[in-house]
């Protein structure tokens, strides 16, 4: 069987970093700064697709950032161009790096998963958003990290929350509340009655909040759920 994918449960816990200060991506709605996660893919069962597959999922995903540009009346750029796929953790760097380099101040998450900057100033607003779509279509996060998980996968992270993060968050002064079964965690993995450690966890300052998600990863590495790619 498969299930959620593992970048959306990735996604709860991100922060972003802007002038030295680290806050929830939250924060920045409506403060004059820019936010952006990744962009989701299309979802496709298991078996896992071929390399062709995936790059017809990347052109689906083309097709929709494409027409998304269109729909805010902005002139879509002729000479974007695919790069590589990058892991979900990585995407925030590539994307901070690929803007950057075009001329807007922009830098990634501590986590990697996501990237901010200051508004650009009204009269490059259009060469902002081009901008973007460059880089995403330079940089797509891989459409494996947009599959649901198997089995096995949820697995993966349940055994990581039981036997170590758990542990890290109690050792570190935390109550945390008794976990799920297996069974019960598997099948409640997509609602959100999904028992999470760091939904017991109400940090007392920002610098704590980014602080204890350093010390004790709300997930585990991206490599242990899906392993090293080929």
């Amino acid at each position: 069987m498969r299930d959620k994918p593992y970048r959306e449960t990735l996604m709860k816990n991100r922060t972003l970093v802007v002038s030295g200060i680290a806050v929830t991506a939250a924060l920045f709605l409506g403060t004059g700064c820019t936010t952006e996660s990744p962009p989701e893919s299309p979802h496709h069962a298991a078996p896992e697709p071929s390399p062709g597959d995936w790059m017809a999922m990347y052109e689906q995903y083309v097709a929709t950032q494409t027409e998304s540009l269109q729909s805010r009346g902005i002139e879509v750029p002729t000479d974007a161009e695919f790069v590589q796929f990058v892991a979900a953790d990585e995407w925030g760097v590539a994307q901070a790096e690929c803007m950057q380099e075009q001329g807007f101040e922009a830098e990634a998450s501590d986590d990697g998963l996501t990237w901010g900057g200051p508004l650009p100033p009204e009269d490059q607003h259009d060469a902002h958003w081009q901008a973007t779509y460059r880089c995403r279509l330079a940089y797509p996060v891989h459409p494996r990290f947009d599959q649901p998980l198997t089995d096995e996968q949820i697995r993966v992270i349940y055994d990581y929350f039981v036997n170590e993060l758990v542990v890290c968050l109690e050792d570190a002064g935390y109550e945390v509340a008794p976990p799920q079964s297996w069974e019960t965690f598997r099948s409640h993995y997509s609602s959100p009655e999904r028992w999470e450690p760091y939904d017991s966890v109400q940090a007392t300052s920002e610098q704590e909040h980014n602080r204890i998600r350093e010390v004790c990863p709300p997930r585990p590495p991206l490599e242990d759920v899906y392993g090293v790619p080929d």
